[in-house]
């Protein structure tokens, strides 16, 4: 959502102003930046919003008349590959002063704060009160939606509900096998005269509301539909894993983590957000930006991966080069497959039951590979088994093999969500398997997408 967000102005009498819940489940793609989740504002002075600080510990900011209140977490978010389910309550009609606001995330109360200030009694909140210029993705300065400290990432199943405070079990729950909390379809709640639910699903109209006031919200900017969804989340690249090392630039991520620009240290790699340690799995990887030395690379890793080590360069680590050579676990170049360049999309195959790894390029797989021949690794390149690797899982990886200053490779790979960053595949391909990914080419049999439906399933 980085450049995109929905906003409406509310047009209603508010059933409670001071008694609010509300409900947000979120995904983050980029760490130690700011980024609003929701907010409500009547003037600069006067505005309310949830936020990730720069920090990456989580905000509720009250402003009053110019006086300023704030909930600020003593932990921190950095979690990029999982969703957070967080839910606000708001009772300015309590006496006492910590009963007024409360966090809950992923079904637990946060109590430990480095600044816990309070809002006064009785006061209203300005994402229900009547003209409050109300946001998602961003909050409203007092002239305008403010342009930058926007959401970058993914939210689903945003919900206020106007007059009525509600606990976190009415939006979610704990599973019994595996102790997750999940998500819950709020039924039967008492929305109130400016409550919304606002659930994504219509890709024609991502403001609709679904509570009872269907009040619709205006979208803005280059807001799109994801198949990430809490319920079953599709790998991105890692914003938290670029291993570069402090004081030097690292990598850039963008279009909610589906993008990635690598930095000026050389060597660098950037990590899918999940591993996998059996099964078989299929990804895309756009290259769409040539670095200053067009030394592009990628390909797995199976170790805690460290700056100044390319992919392939090391063991437990094995990759295709941009100049069509492979590097497999410490070893040297060696010939392999073609070169390829801008907008080429390279595939991976990596089938951890058999130890083996394919690559391809614009959907034809190099040095004659098959990668549903198995144990026989027709065109197969080789690698650790995966209890033997330090990580314990493989991960998919890209980065730069040059020393770049000025420009740098950017890539946008495709775990099975259709598109390659904000843009759909060209002509999709077949996904034999059966699941639901969507790919740019057809993807091998029994070959599954990143993602932690398939993941539970074949992983």
């Amino acid at each position: 959502m980085a450049s995109s967000y929905l906003s409406q102005t509310v047009d209603a009498t508010s059933t409670n102003k001071n008694k609010i819940t509300v409900s947000v489940w979120l995904k983050r793609c980029k760490t130690g930046v700011e980024n609003t989740v929701i907010g409500g504002t009547m003037t600069s002075n006067n505005r309310w919003k949830i936020r990730f600080r720069s920090d990456d510990k989580l905000d509720g900011e009250f402003g009053f008349g110019g006086s300023w209140y704030s909930l600020i977490t003593n932990r921190t978010f950095t979690d990029t590959s999982g969703w957070y389910h967080l839910v606000y309550q708001y009772d300015s009609t309590q006496g006492t002063a910590s009963e007024r606001a409360k966090l809950w995330i992923n079904g637990v109360q946060e109590t430990s704060f480095s600044t816990a200030s309070y809002p006064p009694q009785n006061y209203g909140n300005y994402i229900v009160e009547n003209t409050a210029k109300a946001s998602v993705g961003t909050f409203y300065d007092g002239s305008g939606y403010h342009s930058s400290h926007r959401f970058d990432g993914y939210l689903s199943h945003v919900a206020v509900v106007d007059g009525t405070i509600y606990a976190p079990t009415s939006f979610g729950s704990t599973d019994s096998t595996s102790g997750i909390w999940k998500f819950k379809n709020p039924s039967g709640l008492t929305w109130g005269n400016n409550g919304f639910h606002l659930k994504f699903e219509n890709s024609g109209n991502l403001g609709l509301d679904s509570s009872s006031n269907t009040a619709n919200w205006t979208s803005q900017g280059n807001l799109k539909q994801s198949k990430s969804t809490p319920s079953n989340v599709i790998s991105t690249i890692n914003a938290k894993d670029n291993t570069i090392t402090t004081g030097d630039a690292k990598a850039t991520f963008t279009d909610a983590g589906t993008t990635v620009q690598t930095g000026n240290t050389p060597y660098t790699a950037s990590t899918s957000s999940y591993g996998v340690t059996k099964g078989k799995w299929y990804a895309e990887f756009k290259y769409t930006a040539k670095g200053q030395t067009d030394a592009a690379i990628l390909g797995v890793v199976g170790k805690i991966f460290a700056a100044n080590a390319a992919i392939g360069t090391v063991s437990e680590s094995y990759s295709y080069y941009v100049n069509g050579n492979k590097y497999v676990a410490s070893g040297s170049a060696t010939s392999y497959g073609s070169t390829w360049t801008l907008n080429d999309i390279i595939g991976i195959a990596l089938d951890v039951d058999n130890s083996k790894l394919y690559f391809s390029k614009n959907g034809t797989w190099q040095d004659s590979g098959d990668p549903t021949s198995g144990s026989t690794g027709t065109g197969a390149i080789s690698i650790a088994a995966v209890d033997t690797v330090e990580a314990g899982a493989y991960f998919m990886a890209v980065g730069d093999f040059g020393n770049p200053t000025t420009t740098y490779a950017t890539w946008k790979p495709n775990f099975g969500e259709g598109k390659f960053g904000q843009d759909a595949v060209a002509s999709a391909g077949t996904s034999s398997s059966g699941d639901d990914s969507v790919w740019e080419y057809d993807c091998p049999a029994n070959y599954y997408g990143l993602n932690t439906k398939n993941i539970n399933t074949y992983g």
